[in-house]
């Protein structure tokens, strides 16, 4: 059974680290009651991205829910419940390019990134990775995957 991401953003500025989010929501996100966090809900088995800011490090770990012994190793991480399992991470200039594939991918549909296969963000994180984010290469990827998800589909 696949578990719902729980993601918390501290609104605390005195804590060492800053978080953003991203991925699919199951529901719209709640502030705790002591107004110390926002309480994200991630659909699972849905891949999300979080962007950590460490006091001067930066770093992206792109996660989902951590299910069994076939995902791994179970990592943890400041702000997110329970075990996870890593996709891909980070730092310094892949953190912009991640970032800006993502953007450019999210323009017409917010969510569908992170409705493909977590294949997917293996072969994407390979491409920013070892192929310095070549766009040919991205396009190709997604290509294969909008052809073989409306191939699935019909």
């Amino acid at each position: 059974m696949q578990h719902p991401l729980i993601v918390h953003i501290p609104q605390n500025e005195s804590l060492s680290y800053t978080l953003y989010a991203a991925g699919v929501k199951e529901e719209p996100p709640q502030l705790s009651d002591d107004k110390s966090e926002y309480i994200f809900t991630f659909t699972a088995g849905t891949p999300v991205v979080l962007f950590y800011n460490f006091e001067n490090i930066k770093c992206v770990f792109v996660v989902t829910a951590w299910q069994d012994e076939r995902d791994g190793k179970p990592v943890q991480l400041p702000g997110v419940e329970g075990k996870l399992h890593l996709i891909y991470q980070t730092k310094g200039t892949k953190i912009r390019l991640l970032n800006e594939i993502i953007t450019s991918l999210t323009q017409s549909d917010e969510q569908y990134i992170y409705t493909l296969p977590l294949l997917f963000w293996y072969r994407l994180s390979n491409i920013i990775q070892y192929k310095k984010g070549s766009w040919v290469a991205i396009q190709i990827l997604l290509d294969y995957y909008k052809q073989s998800l409306s191939g699935a589909t019909k």
